[in-house]
């Protein structure tokens, strides 16, 4: 299920219309329709965001797809004191830091670990390879 889906069935929840959401939002109906026209066009994550609280919906959910099912915005007050700090602190980040914060979130929950230039590149290695 792509984006545009998520935020379709997420209207269909909140018996709402992509107009209303657009409104809600902020943005213009155009933006969300180019999500159709416009394939691997995406909303910027602060308008993902906003249409989550919006929706009544999960950000994550609504973001990435899971868990396949529809996940209304309560099921986040089982996130841990550790996990709503994190988001706290993502929420009182400049936009730009938040959207290269969140790229390396992602990347590394699948699996894709960053890659920091060292003195000693065995130890690099050897650290690398334990984390496999």
């Amino acid at each position: 299920m792509n984006l545009l889906e998520r935020i379709d069935l997420a209207l269909q929840h909140a018996r709402k219309s992509r107009g209303e959401l657009a409104e809600g939002i902020g943005i213009s109906t155009q933006a969300i329709s180019n999500l159709k026209r416009r394939p691997g066009s995406e909303l910027s994550l602060t308008n993902a965001a906003h249409a989550a609280r919006w929706l009544k919906c999960d950000v994550y959910w609504l973001c990435t797809g899971e868990p396949e099912h529809y996940v209304p915005e309560d099921h986040g007050a089982a996130f841990s004191f550790l996990a709503q700090e994190v988001a706290r602190w993502l929420d009182n980040m400049p936009e730009e830091e938040r959207n290269k914060a969140f790229a390396l979130i992602f990347h590394m929950r699948n699996g894709k670990w960053p890659c920091y230039p060292c003195a000693d590149e065995a130890s690099h290695h050897e650290a690398k390879r334990t984390r496999r």
